[in-house]
């Protein structure tokens, strides 16, 4: 299970159309054609246990920079790798945004 990065464009809006829900919950999968997780989030309510969920994805070499939740949306930065993670996520959609570190 690999965290996959996505961008806010087309990516985005077809992950959306592939929303799975999990049996007896409230949480939402993105998975893309080839089973990897692009973000696990728990109906945008909890921004301490979306990151909780996260974490469980990656390895143990991610750090969490930054968590907020500010008029309904999450904004989490997340240290991953080489990678920064800015998630930020609404009740539509959920933003992945790349951003390599120097």
């Amino acid at each position: 299970m690999s965290l996959v990065f996505v961008n806010q464009s087309t990516e985005v809006v077809q992950a959306t159309k592939m929303l799975e829900k999990v049996p007896n919950c409230n949480t939402y999968l993105i998975m893309s054609h080839e089973g990897d997780v692009l973000v696990y989030s728990d109906n945008f309510v909890n921004p301490n246990k979306i990151a909780e969920q996260i974490y469980e994805m990656l390895s143990d070499t991610q750090k969490l920079i930054e968590s907020n939740n500010n008029g309904g949306f999450v904004k989490l930065c997340i240290s991953y790798m080489s990678y920064t993670l800015q998630i930020t996520m609404d009740d539509l959609f959920i933003y992945v945004i790349q951003q390599k570190n120097d």
